[in-house]
């Protein structure tokens, strides 16, 4: 039998194969779970984090208006007075700005540096001069060259709006507060305006230079309802990466912050984890392969040991001795097995020893059925003699007894049953060589079978009955004989009367 057709090999196979499915449907389902919970919770992350952004955002350019409303009070600022402005604005400017600066109501700007320039057509200084605060989108300023955001507040006199205080937001100061928005390893933070234009991005490429809606289509989907100021979680394909991203909107701008990351970062870890629980599988796979071959082994070198067993008896092999020591059902079944081994030996020695006595007993009928034959033989042969004796008398009284009629007819029977005998001599002398043959052939056959030594019983049987028949003839005989040695005295006795018939007897 092959090894891969054993039932051992079929087993552990049978095992493994149920393992394996066990462990894949698990290993599945919890990567599945996991996954699923893993992606949640960072989708719960980005939104947190996005909501979160747009609010420090939002509270950062809340913070700086409230400080150029508390400027933009001062008596120095109130009363439009050039000189004293700039020099009130270059001892309170701090590291957020670039500038600050008042702005009259013709657009002209003076700023803390002391340039001078006109900002009439800046979005913000229209905004604010009609008595709005305002957040103006990241542009390039006229003094430094440099991308700043700019916001202004209006200057009141008698409530009237005299001029416009302004300031330039450093562009780092933004892109540093969304730096430190950090999903994963390669998520980001930017900011879109209401028109889609990248406001502020970790690539400066893509800062006032590109838009949104005309990036991709999927992105472009999303970037709509980032301008129309809702806040979710939706996903967009950007060079063949798929990413989620999260946004919400900065009402006070009018803009919004996405957060993205790519999705296979988010799968990652659960990817990980995969690898770790296959690799944690394939080793308690391996391990319980062994482990399960040396069990196997436990259940099934006993049933190999009684294939052996069963096979040498095949072969009429009954000199082993088969024992186990093991308390199991298989321990019980080699015992059982050397029971029957020892019992089927015993009889074997039992029907030798019977096969030898009857080997003795048909070489002794064999001996007997020669005896026998032999003493047919010689019967036969006393038989020929007394007949051919018998004859011979039989024709010396026709000779000598032709004179009487009497001893004719008695010489006549006596021939008669001469014949008789003669005839009954010369069967019996077939009668014996059958037997004799019979008996020789027997004897060829007598170590063959037990059914020829019943065979030969039989002949045996018959030839005591031919015995007692022979017996009976041989009896016959002798009186015969008896007879004719009287018929044969009388003749002769008559012959001599009748040859002197003057001469007297002695008696």
């Amino acid at each position: 039998m092959k090894f891969y057709e054993s039932l051992r090999f079929k087993l552990v196979v049978w095992v493994v194969s149920i393992v394996i499915v066990g462990a894949v449907a698990q290993n599945g389902t919890s990567v599945y779970i996991s996954r699923g919970l893993l992606t949640s919770e960072i989708q719960k992350e980005c939104m947190s984090l996005a909501k979160t952004g747009s609010e420090q955002v939002n509270f950062f350019l809340s913070a700086r208006l409230d400080e150029l409303t508390t400027i933009s009070k001062s008596d120095y600022i109130t009363a439009m007075n050039q000189k004293d402005a700039v020099e009130l604005l270059q001892d309170i400017i701090s590291s957020d700005y670039e500038n600050m600066f008042i702005i009259r109501p013709d657009g002209t700007a003076y700023l803390n540096n002391g340039a001078v320039v006109n900002v009439k057509d800046r979005n913000y200084f229209q905004t604010a001069i009609q008595g709005k605060k305002a957040v103006d989108i990241p542009l390039v300023s006229k003094v430094s060259g440099n991308i700043v955001i700019p916001i202004a507040v209006p200057i009141y006199q008698d409530d009237k709006v005299a001029g416009v205080l302004a300031a330039s937001i450093k562009s780092a100061k933004m892109t540093s507060m969304l730096e430190d928005i950090k999903v994963g390893q390669s998520g980001y933070a930017y900011l879109i305006s209401n028109d889609g234009t990248f406001l502020v991005h970790p690539d400066s490429s893509f800062v006032l230079k590109k838009n949104a809606l005309q990036i991709s289509d999927s992105l472009a989907a999303v970037s709509r309802k980032m301008i129309a100021m809702e806040s979710g979680l939706d996903t967009y394909t950007l060079n063949g990466v798929e990413k989620y991203l999260a946004y919400a909107p900065v009402k006070l701008a009018g803009w919004s912050l996405g957060v993205a990351v790519p999705v296979s970062e988010v799968n990652g870890p659960v990817n990980g984890l995969l690898v770790k629980i296959t690799l944690l599988t394939a080793l308690v796979l391996v391990f319980s392969i062994i482990i399960l071959w040396f069990i196997s082994a436990k259940f099934f070198n006993p049933l190999t040991e009684m294939v052996g067993f069963i096979r040498k008896m095949a072969n009429r092999d009954l000199s082993q001795n088969i024992s186990s020591n093991l308390t199991s059902e298989f321990g019980l079944l080699l015992n059982s097995f050397g029971e029957m081994s020892q019992s089927l030996r015993e009889t074997m020695n039992q029907i030798s020893a019977g096969s030898d006595k009857l080997t003795e007993v048909s070489q002794e009928l064999l001996i007997n059925a020669e005896q026998t034959g032999t003493a047919s033989e010689q019967v036969s042969a006393t038989a020929d003699e007394v007949a051919r004796a018998a004859a011979s008398q039989a024709e010396d009284a026709q000779r000598t007894t032709e004179l009487t009629r009497q001893v004719g007819i008695g010489m006549q029977n006596v021939g008669t049953e001469s014949e008789k005998i003669a005839q009954q001599s010369i069967n019996f002398k077939n009668i014996v060589r059958r037997v004799t043959d019979t008996m020789i052939k027997q004897k060829d056959k007598m170590g063959e079978t037990i059914v020829s030594a019943e065979q030969v019983f039989q002949v045996m049987t018959e030839l005591n009955q031919y015995t007692e028949q022979i017996g009976e003839i041989i009896t016959l005989i002798n009186n015969i004989a008896e007879q004719t040695n009287l018929l044969a005295l009388n003749a002769a006795i008559e012959a001599a009367r009748a040859a002197k018939p003057d001469a007297g007897l002695p008696w």
